[in-house]
């Protein structure tokens, strides 16, 4: 507070200078990750006569929330909305980000191929979407282009999170370690229904997307209203979201939907109370706040969306567990038994006149299930 600043246009450090529109790599927060991308927006000295910069942060695509599907440009990175300033000093060396429409055909001079990336998109953290760029607003650089001596070719990339073609999926593995105990049938196994893909036409939909209810991708069944996991990259939790709207377009599928947090990720006071998580299934989770996070408030809502699918979707089932006796009653019941079959008839006679009815006060009265008000309760799925 208070501190004079006196802006400029450009600075120098260890030797080398750097201007307003040029592209820096920034020490990262964290040991064992890559430098952050910054185009200088801002750049000033303060009192203490520490240098410092301003400006705009540029994504990888394993910084970004995405799905495994998802493809991109090699050497790809994102405008986010994320703008900060950082010291001068925290500088590691310079690179370039050029528009996706550029960078095919022209290169930078003075530059090496692995410090020049490809812009197509920008990324809203808040949002966790990715939205194509129309028209390229950064600060004009001091640097030259010059045409390719042949145009790169467009290639695009899978995800960090996608499987490697080498690995197999968990399930496959588990199936041939136990291809000899699957010959026998299990009286319990659950018997999947038969599934089809089920497209669907969706008003102001994007050119070139085909919409979908269900969908098979990757060996895994995604119908509207599902919940999945979301790679992470950072966290110790995956993140979760809701299918609201999926589609495929050039071979890759996406979808859009409300992303679930954890507590942790949320600003509240310590003395805040959760829900315990008492079901016993671990993908199986609790929610009855929205967490609105420019206010960094929790606010209860009535339930998630609901979704009128065709007919052709397969329902989940949902299966409402039942209540089963305490553990403690068989042992209480067999403390009676055995304390009778010591009795002499007359004693359980005696019993009975002078005590009562033994059994009714041993045991503890039963307290009405909620079982039958709970059938008739309307159901409201978590979120």
């Amino acid at each position: 507070p208070g501190q004079q600043r006196t802006y400029r246009q450009d600075c120098s450090f260890k030797d080398s200078m750097y201007r307003v529109g040029d592209y820096v790599y920034v020490e990262p927060a964290e040991p064992k990750l890559q430098p952050h991308i910054i185009c200088i927006e801002r750049l000033w000295q303060d009192d203490t006569g520490e240098q410092w910069l301003y400006g705009c942060w540029f994504y990888r695509p394993n910084e970004t929330f995405h799905l495994a599907t998802r493809k991109f440009l090699e050497k790809e990175v994102f405008k986010s909305d994320f703008y900060n300033k950082a010291p001068v000093n925290k500088i590691v060396g310079k690179c370039v980000v050029m528009f996706v429409k550029e960078y095919f055909k022209l290169h930078p001079e003075g530059f090496r191929a692995e410090d020049v990336y490809v812009c197509e998109s920008r990324y809203s953290a808040k949002a966790k979407a990715f939205k194509k760029i129309k028209m390229w607003t950064t600060p004009p650089g001091a640097v030259r282009f010059v045409p390719r001596d042949v145009p790169l070719p467009v290639v695009r990339v899978a995800s960090m999170f996608a499987p490697k073609p080498d690995e197999k999926p968990p399930a496959e593995e588990e199936a041939a370690g136990e291809e000899q105990e699957s010959k026998v049938a299990d009286k319990d196994a659950v018997v999947d229904k038969e599934r089809e893909d089920v497209t669907v036409d969706i008003a102001n939909g994007e050119p070139g997307c085909q919409y979908y209810e269900q969908l098979c991708y990757n060996n895994m069944w995604l119908k509207v209203g599902d919940c999945v996991y979301i790679g992470s990259h950072g966290l110790v939790r995956h993140c979760v979201g809701r299918v609201e709207k999926m589609w495929v377009r050039d071979g890759a599928a996406y979808f859009f939907g409300p992303i679930f947090i954890h507590p942790e990720e949320t600003e509240h006071e310590p003395t805040k109370m959760f829900y315990k998580k008492e079901v016993p299934e671990e993908d199986v989770l609790l929610c009855e706040s929205r967490y609105i996070e420019t206010e960094k408030q929790m606010k209860k809502f009535k339930g998630l969306k609901r979704f009128s699918l065709s007919g052709k979707v397969v329902e989940d089932e949902l299966i409402v567990p039942q209540k089963e006796p305490s553990p403690l009653l068989d042992k209480k019941i067999e403390e009676l038994e055995a304390k009778f079959a010591d009795m002499t008839d007359e004693e359980l006679e005696d019993l009975g006149e002078d005590d009562g009815d033994l059994a009714d006060r041993s045991l503890p009265p039963l307290q009405r299930s909620l079982a039958s008000d709970m059938d008739i309760m309307p159901y409201t799925p978590p979120q």
